[in-house]
């Protein structure tokens, strides 16, 4: 069965067994790297993708694991 989706010129979004979508790309070192979660929809995927590709030509981009959140009152 043919996918009706084109083809991304950045990253890359594959359906899982589960039904759920996982997006990955390269990083500014070229690094392949995997989102830090899986999406619902194709539509999510490509949204976390779109907004991550301005994070990695910025080099605004932080991986998850080094994230730090704020400590919870």
């Amino acid at each position: 069965m043919k996918s009706n989706r084109k083809r991304r010129a950045w990253g890359k979004i594959r359906k899982l067994p589960s039904g759920k979508y996982q997006a990955s790309f390269l990083d500014h070192r070229g690094i392949q790297r995997l989102a830090p979660k899986t999406f619902l929809t194709y539509e999510s995927a490509e949204f976390f993708l779109d907004k991550t590709k301005i994070e990695v030509r910025q080099k605004t981009f932080q991986q998850p694991s080094k994230i730090t959140l704020p400590n919870s009152p």
